[in-house]
């Protein structure tokens, strides 16, 4: 067996595409439960997207910064357009730039970001070589491509490192970037060095195409009993929210294809399960796996209906919670975070590329994020000056649907665990509205508390998020702890 380097630890970071929080367990997920959870660490509770949204969540992920700090809000998110940061423009400070410039090596493998394959054709839909050449920061850069712009269409082809690439269907995108990351992982020049290898499967996003082994795991799955489910009472929620029509009434969201789209998760999701236990196998195998931090998380959560809403971008506990889960060095096994309760160490994308950094000693400078080794140290525990607030927040323009009302994905919201753990919503189009919920009692968030909670505590909530819109570095971690 071969031995790896002791200069440095690897990181595996594995971001999956649009999968809720709730579908990441030991029965849906066999392989990354038994692997990564109990070696490692799970998020029960207390794991969110800063922005719930693919390409602006991977902008965070890639540069640790807050979205008012990089300024991609859309999933126009590769060459922007209006008042949004193009990130191309960003490419060259990232994670992957400040880690290949101390010698590390780095590659990614299927999504790089949402507008990138449009960026990499011509206009008849061929192969930019010119385009193609890899961004700044990459070893080896393995991204998947789509033929007509879509992000999971039946005819897709590859960037691999700069060459087109049209592998044989029917092999599942998933398939193809675990047998690249693996081949890159194992080989001699990585076996001796360390390296940040991001597997980014487009799965579980729509249209949903598992593989024949999994097709049909899920047939005729319902939709859980959520209470927030089809929401009867949304006396409680801003105007505009109260204008969505039930699910299966005209013009709302339709029950039957709700629950198309959960069943094609899950079996998407079991392609994901099965390449993550082939890779760790991999690592195994080539005796890296006890000095690689493996990471999985989600760029964004996912509504079936909850609250007469479907999809991603809003700041209900459904689109903002990811899953959020890390073994490795130093890493306590078989431990939890807020399991029982919302008490303990809170986390987001943005403390991912902070403490990736931190592990080489890299420049941390223009990271909004903390360095997740201080809860390591103590077991999953919250440590001392740990934060007590985070933001979150999304400035998307939309015309509005059956999904979503106009106006609903333009929001702040506030997470706080000083005394109960509230979240105060603001949306400034709408006025603007706030909704304030006690998530002890209410973490479905089904019965906002904005009428009857104390107006001296409301107005602290609205004060504090208001404070934290344009903070950025230690500005904003001093926010975060205050």
């Amino acid at each position: 067996m071969a031995q790896q380097s002791s200069a440095g630890p690897n990181h595996l970071l594995i971001i999956t595409d649009d999968q809720p929080h709730y579908m990441q367990n030991a029965n849906i997920t066999p392989h990354i439960a038994a692997r990564i959870a109990n070696h490692g660490l799970k998020w029960v509770q207390g794991s969110w997207a800063n922005i719930p949204v693919c390409g602006p969540a991977r902008a965070t992920i890639l540069t640790g910064k807050l979205a008012h700090n990089h300024g991609v809000w859309t999933n126009a998110s590769y060459e922007g357009g209006g008042i949004h940061t193009a990130f191309k423009d960003l490419e060259g400070d990232t994670i992957a730039t400040r880690l290949q410039a101390m010698g590390v090596n780095t590659g990614i493998f299927g999504k790089y970001q949402n507008g990138y394959p449009g960026y990499v054709k011509n206009t008849d839909g061929s192969f930019n070589a010119t385009r193609a050449v890899p961004p700044p920061g990459w070893d080896r850069f393995v991204v998947i491509l789509a033929e007509d712009g879509d992000s999971r269409p039946r005819e897709w082809f590859v960037n691999r490192h700069g060459e087109e690439w049209r592998p044989e269907w029917p092999r599942t995108d998933t398939a193809l970037i675990r047998s690249e990351l693996i081949d890159w992982v194992t080989a001699p020049e990585q076996v001796s060095a360390p390296w940040l290898a991001l597997m980014t499967p487009q799965s579980p996003h729509d249209p949903y195409t598992a593989s024949p082994e999994h097709a049909h795991d899920f047939d005729g799955v319902q939709l859980p009993n959520w209470s927030s489910y089809n929401e009867a009472d949304m006396s409680d929620k801003p105007q505009e929210l109260r204008a969505q029509p039930n699910i299966t009434d005209p013009g709302g969201l339709e029950h039957g294809e709700l629950r198309d789209w959960y069943e094609g998760k899950l079996e998407e999701i079991r392609d994901v399960d099965d390449a993550v236990n082939e890779t760790l196998t991999a690592l195994a195998d080539s005796g890296q796996l006890a000095n690689t931090y493996v990471w999985f998380t989600s760029d964004n959560g996912y509504m079936f209906g909850q609250h007469r809403l479907a999809k991603k971008e809003q700041p209900y506990e459904e689109s903002a919670r990811v899953p959020f889960i890390v073994r490795g060095p130093g890493v306590p096994q078989d431990a939890f975070v807020g399991q029982r309760s919302l008490a303990g160490p809170w986390t987001g994308h943005i403390d991912i590329p902070r403490t990736i950094l931190s592990t080489y000693g890299a420049n941390l400078s223009g990271t909004d994020g903390r360095d997740l080794r201080h809860v390591f140290q103590v077991g999953g525990a919250k440590p001392s000056g740990w934060r007590n607030r985070m933001l979150l927040e999304m400035n998307t323009e939309f015309a509005g649907g059956k999904v979503a009302p106009a106006g609903s994905r333009i929001w702040q919201a506030m997470v706080q665990q000083e005394n109960a753990h509230y979240k105060a919503i603001r949306r400034p189009p709408w006025g603007p509205s706030w909704e304030f919920y006690n998530l002890d009692n209410d973490l479905a968030e089904v019965s906002s508390v904005t009428s009857t909670m104390n107006s001296t505590l409301k107005q602290q909530l609205k004060d504090e998020l208001l404070a934290a819109l344009t903070l950025s570095g230690d500005a904003y971690r001093s926010w975060e702890a205050s």
